[in-house]
Protein backbone atom coordinates (compact mmCIF):
# COMPACT_ATOMS: atom_id res chain seq x y z
CA UNK A 1 0.00 0.00 0.00
CA UNK A 2 1.04 3.59 -0.58
CA UNK A 3 1.39 6.12 2.22
CA UNK A 4 -2.02 7.58 1.38
CA UNK A 5 -3.69 4.17 1.42
CA UNK A 6 -2.17 3.44 4.84
CA UNK A 7 -3.50 6.72 6.23
CA UNK A 8 -6.97 6.01 4.90
CA UNK A 9 -6.98 2.43 6.21
CA UNK A 10 -5.91 3.56 9.68
CA UNK A 11 -8.53 6.35 9.64
CA UNK A 12 -11.26 3.92 8.64
CA UNK A 13 -10.15 1.52 11.39
CA UNK A 14 -10.68 4.33 13.91
CA UNK A 15 -14.06 5.22 12.41
CA UNK A 16 -13.05 8.81 11.72
CA UNK A 17 -14.23 11.05 8.89
CA UNK A 18 -11.64 13.06 6.99
CA UNK A 19 -12.97 16.24 8.56
CA UNK A 20 -12.71 14.77 12.07
CA UNK A 21 -9.13 13.66 11.53
CA UNK A 22 -8.24 17.07 10.10
CA UNK A 23 -9.51 18.76 13.25
CA UNK A 24 -7.74 16.32 15.57
CA UNK A 25 -4.32 16.80 13.97
CA UNK A 26 -4.87 20.52 13.38
CA UNK A 27 -4.84 20.83 9.60
CA UNK A 28 -7.04 23.39 7.88
CA UNK A 29 -9.55 21.14 6.10
CA UNK A 30 -10.66 17.65 5.14
CA UNK A 31 -9.24 18.41 1.69
CA UNK A 32 -5.73 18.17 3.13
CA UNK A 33 -6.46 14.66 4.41
CA UNK A 34 -8.08 13.76 1.08
CA UNK A 35 -4.96 14.86 -0.82
CA UNK A 36 -2.75 12.81 1.50
CA UNK A 37 -4.93 9.73 1.03
CA UNK A 38 -4.80 10.15 -2.77
CA UNK A 39 -0.99 10.61 -2.59
CA UNK A 40 -1.25 14.05 -4.17
CA UNK A 41 0.62 15.53 -1.21
CA UNK A 42 2.39 14.02 1.80
CA UNK A 43 2.32 15.04 5.47
CA UNK A 44 5.45 16.58 6.98
CA UNK A 45 7.27 15.04 9.94
CA UNK A 46 5.22 16.88 12.58
CA UNK A 47 1.95 15.78 11.03
CA UNK A 48 3.16 12.18 10.74
CA UNK A 49 3.80 12.18 14.50
CA UNK A 50 0.28 13.53 15.13
CA UNK A 51 -1.23 10.98 12.74
CA UNK A 52 0.47 8.16 14.61
CA UNK A 53 -0.76 9.46 17.97
CA UNK A 54 -4.36 9.97 16.86
CA UNK A 55 -4.68 6.81 14.76
CA UNK A 56 -2.81 4.56 17.18
CA UNK A 57 -0.24 3.39 14.65
CA UNK A 58 3.53 3.31 14.49
CA UNK A 59 5.65 5.48 12.24
CA UNK A 60 7.23 2.34 10.77
CA UNK A 61 3.80 1.09 9.67
CA UNK A 62 2.95 4.45 8.12
CA UNK A 63 6.25 5.00 6.32
CA UNK A 64 7.18 1.49 5.24
CA UNK A 65 5.48 1.67 1.85
CA UNK A 66 8.44 1.25 -0.48
CA UNK A 67 8.23 -2.53 -0.67
CA UNK A 68 11.74 -3.20 0.65
CA UNK A 69 10.45 -5.09 3.68
CA UNK A 70 7.25 -6.82 4.65
CA UNK A 71 5.14 -4.43 6.71
CA UNK A 72 2.43 -5.46 9.13
CA UNK A 73 -0.99 -3.80 9.15
CA UNK A 74 -2.99 -2.93 12.26
CA UNK A 75 -5.23 -5.99 11.82
CA UNK A 76 -2.24 -8.25 11.19
CA UNK A 77 -0.58 -7.08 14.40
CA UNK A 78 -3.68 -8.22 16.31
CA UNK A 79 -3.64 -11.59 14.52
CA UNK A 80 0.02 -12.10 15.42
CA UNK A 81 -0.69 -11.38 19.11
CA UNK A 82 -3.49 -13.96 19.11
CA UNK A 83 -1.37 -16.52 17.26
CA UNK A 84 1.48 -16.19 19.75
CA UNK A 85 -0.94 -16.80 22.63
CA UNK A 86 -1.92 -20.23 21.23
CA UNK A 87 -0.34 -23.53 22.28
CA UNK A 88 1.55 -25.62 19.65
CA UNK A 89 -1.61 -27.54 18.69
CA UNK A 90 -3.54 -24.33 18.12
CA UNK A 91 -0.72 -22.78 16.07
CA UNK A 92 -0.55 -25.92 13.90
CA UNK A 93 -4.31 -25.80 13.30
CA UNK A 94 -4.20 -22.11 12.33
CA UNK A 95 -1.25 -22.74 9.99
CA UNK A 96 -3.13 -25.57 8.25
CA UNK A 97 -6.17 -23.37 7.62
CA UNK A 98 -3.92 -20.53 6.47
CA UNK A 99 -2.19 -22.79 3.92
CA UNK A 100 -5.53 -24.00 2.53
CA UNK A 101 -6.95 -20.48 2.23
CA UNK A 102 -3.74 -19.15 0.71
CA UNK A 103 -3.92 -21.71 -2.10
CA UNK A 104 -7.61 -20.98 -2.68
CA UNK A 105 -7.10 -17.23 -2.89
CA UNK A 106 -4.02 -17.62 -5.08
CA UNK A 107 -6.04 -19.58 -7.62
CA UNK A 108 -8.91 -17.08 -7.42
CA UNK A 109 -6.57 -14.12 -7.98
CA UNK A 110 -4.98 -15.80 -10.97
CA UNK A 111 -8.42 -16.32 -12.51
CA UNK A 112 -9.37 -12.73 -11.70
CA UNK A 113 -6.29 -11.33 -13.42
CA UNK A 114 -7.18 -13.31 -16.55
CA UNK A 115 -10.64 -11.69 -16.68
CA UNK A 116 -9.88 -8.01 -17.00
CA UNK A 117 -10.61 -5.41 -19.62
CA UNK A 118 -9.42 -1.96 -20.58
CA UNK A 119 -11.83 0.93 -20.13
CA UNK A 120 -11.58 4.68 -20.63
CA UNK A 121 -10.58 6.61 -17.51
CA UNK A 122 -11.11 10.36 -17.29
CA UNK A 123 -8.23 11.46 -15.10
CA UNK A 124 -10.05 14.27 -13.33
CA UNK A 125 -11.61 13.31 -10.01
CA UNK A 126 -15.35 13.88 -9.73
CA UNK A 127 -16.34 15.62 -6.54
CA UNK A 128 -18.17 13.89 -3.74
CA UNK A 129 -17.80 17.04 -1.70
CA UNK A 130 -17.29 20.54 -3.01
CA UNK A 131 -17.15 20.91 -6.79
CA UNK A 132 -14.18 19.90 -8.88
CA UNK A 133 -13.40 21.97 -11.96
CA UNK A 134 -13.49 19.93 -15.16
CA UNK A 135 -11.73 22.11 -17.70
CA UNK A 136 -10.33 19.26 -19.78
CA UNK A 137 -11.00 15.59 -20.34
CA UNK A 138 -7.69 13.87 -19.70
CA UNK A 139 -8.43 10.41 -21.05
CA UNK A 140 -6.35 7.32 -20.62
CA UNK A 141 -7.19 3.67 -20.11
CA UNK A 142 -7.15 1.50 -17.01
CA UNK A 143 -7.57 -2.21 -16.53
CA UNK A 144 -10.64 -3.24 -14.50
CA UNK A 145 -12.08 -6.56 -13.38
CA UNK A 146 -14.57 -7.67 -16.01
CA UNK A 147 -18.21 -7.65 -14.95
CA UNK A 148 -21.74 -6.84 -16.09
CA UNK A 149 -21.22 -3.25 -14.91
CA UNK A 150 -18.09 -3.00 -17.04
CA UNK A 151 -20.15 -4.13 -20.05
CA UNK A 152 -22.64 -1.29 -19.52
CA UNK A 153 -20.15 1.46 -18.62
CA UNK A 154 -18.64 3.99 -21.01
CA UNK A 155 -15.79 5.05 -18.70
CA UNK A 156 -14.66 5.23 -15.07
CA UNK A 157 -14.06 8.21 -12.78
CA UNK A 158 -12.21 8.59 -9.49
CA UNK A 159 -14.13 9.97 -6.48
CA UNK A 160 -12.80 12.98 -4.58
CA UNK A 161 -14.40 13.78 -1.22
CA UNK A 162 -16.64 12.23 1.40
CA UNK A 163 -20.14 13.54 0.65
CA UNK A 164 -21.31 10.16 -0.67
CA UNK A 165 -20.13 8.18 2.34
CA UNK A 166 -20.85 5.61 3.61
CA UNK A 167 -21.68 4.10 0.19
CA UNK A 168 -18.81 5.63 -1.79
CA UNK A 169 -15.42 6.77 -0.48
CA UNK A 170 -12.81 9.21 -1.69
CA UNK A 171 -10.22 7.57 -3.95
CA UNK A 172 -12.54 4.81 -5.18
CA UNK A 173 -13.40 4.36 -8.86
CA UNK A 174 -16.92 4.19 -10.28
CA UNK A 175 -18.38 2.95 -13.55
CA UNK A 176 -20.31 5.64 -15.43
CA UNK A 177 -22.77 5.26 -18.32
CA UNK A 178 -22.87 8.46 -20.33
CA UNK A 179 -26.42 9.84 -20.58
CA UNK A 180 -28.07 13.25 -20.38
CA UNK A 181 -30.80 12.37 -17.85
CA UNK A 182 -31.31 10.05 -14.87
CA UNK A 183 -34.30 8.91 -12.80
CA UNK A 184 -35.20 10.32 -9.41
CA UNK A 185 -33.02 8.85 -6.66
CA UNK A 186 -30.26 7.58 -8.95
CA UNK A 187 -26.60 8.41 -8.33
CA UNK A 188 -25.34 10.58 -11.15
CA UNK A 189 -22.58 12.82 -12.45
CA UNK A 190 -23.67 16.42 -13.01
CA UNK A 191 -21.89 19.48 -14.38
CA UNK A 192 -22.91 22.69 -12.64
CA UNK A 193 -21.17 25.96 -13.46
CA UNK A 194 -18.14 24.14 -14.84
CA UNK A 195 -17.76 21.85 -11.82
CA UNK A 196 -18.37 18.12 -11.65
CA UNK A 197 -20.39 16.52 -8.88
CA UNK A 198 -21.28 12.96 -7.97
CA UNK A 199 -24.61 13.12 -6.12
CA UNK A 200 -28.09 11.61 -5.85
CA UNK A 201 -30.59 13.17 -8.26
CA UNK A 202 -33.48 14.78 -6.42
CA UNK A 203 -35.49 16.33 -9.25
CA UNK A 204 -34.80 19.98 -8.48
CA UNK A 205 -31.54 19.38 -6.63
CA UNK A 206 -28.51 17.17 -6.07
CA UNK A 207 -28.36 15.36 -2.73
CA UNK A 208 -25.37 14.08 -0.73
CA UNK A 209 -25.57 10.81 1.21
CA UNK A 210 -23.43 12.41 3.91
CA UNK A 211 -25.77 14.61 5.95
CA UNK A 212 -23.11 17.22 6.70
CA UNK A 213 -23.40 18.51 3.10
CA UNK A 214 -26.26 20.75 1.98
CA UNK A 215 -28.32 20.02 -1.12
CA UNK A 216 -27.29 21.74 -4.35
CA UNK A 217 -30.39 23.53 -5.67
CA UNK A 218 -30.71 23.89 -9.44
CA UNK A 219 -32.62 27.15 -8.90
CA UNK A 220 -29.37 28.81 -7.81
CA UNK A 221 -27.93 28.46 -11.33
CA UNK A 222 -28.84 29.39 -14.88
CA UNK A 223 -30.28 26.50 -16.87
CA UNK A 224 -27.38 26.54 -19.35
CA UNK A 225 -24.94 26.00 -16.45
CA UNK A 226 -26.51 22.63 -15.54
CA UNK A 227 -26.12 19.34 -17.40
CA UNK A 228 -26.24 15.64 -16.60
CA UNK A 229 -23.08 13.81 -17.62
CA UNK A 230 -23.95 10.24 -16.75
CA UNK A 231 -25.37 7.56 -14.48
CA UNK A 232 -23.15 5.97 -11.81
CA UNK A 233 -23.50 2.20 -12.15
CA UNK A 234 -21.37 1.17 -9.18
CA UNK A 235 -17.82 0.66 -7.98
CA UNK A 236 -15.07 -0.40 -10.37
CA UNK A 237 -12.21 -2.61 -9.26
CA UNK A 238 -9.09 -1.25 -10.93
CA UNK A 239 -6.13 -3.57 -11.50
CA UNK A 240 -2.97 -1.50 -11.10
Amino acid sequence: MSLGERIRKARDAKGLKQSELAEMIEVKSAGVISNWEKDINKPDADKIIKLCEVLGISASYLLDYYGNTISVSIEEQEHIKKYRSLDPYGQKAVTSVLDIEFERCLEANQKKIQHTRLIDFIDIPVSAGIGTYLDDEQREQKSVIDSDLADRADFILRIDGDSMEPKYHSGEYVFVKKQDAVDLGQICIYYIDGKGYMKKYGGDRLISLNSKYDDILFSQYDIDEISCFGLVLGLAEVVE
